[in-house]
């Protein structure tokens, strides 16, 4: 079942660690159009709650993990602030503290490591190929 926030502030309260963080650019260049087109989704980016920061049992800021040039933690609100983007979150169900804890060490572990572009390139050479031959991949 979907809710609706009025306000990030609002759905900052409601995160956990874990939880998938869903991005689309609401520019429209050349490179989202691609991703957008090849993944045949809506979304252009995705990002993992990595930890929320709470003060005075209020959530004032939401860090997230997600994969640019390396794997980055960054602020829910950078994203948020310029409202260029749509933000969908998405909850696995049935994380324990002991999963959100593997979580978070996962994702220290990898912090900075280079992104690895290979699979992304598979994906658009399979969407490339099937075209051609009216397959679907």
């Amino acid at each position: 079942m979907a809710t609706l926030y009025p306000t990030i502030k609002e759905a900052m309260q409601h995160l956990e660690v874990g939880d998938i963080v869903l991005m689309r650019s609401r520019s429209n260049g050349l490179f989202r159009r691609a991703i957008r087109e090849l993944s045949q989704s809506y979304w252009t980016h995705a990002a993992m709650v990595f930890e929320t920061v709470n003060i005075g049992g209020e959530v004032v800021s939401v860090s997230i993990v997600e994969a640019n040039e390396t794997i980055e933690v960054h602020r829910l609100e950078t994203y948020v602030a310029s409202e260029r983007y749509d933000i969908g979150i998405k909850r696995l169900p049935g994380l324990t503290e002991l999963d959100r804890d593997r979580i978070r060490g996962f994702f220290l572990d990898a912090l900075d490591i280079p992104y690895d572009y290979t699979y992304i390139f598979a994906i658009m050479f399979a969407r490339i190929l099937s075209f051609f031959l009216g397959n679907k991949a």
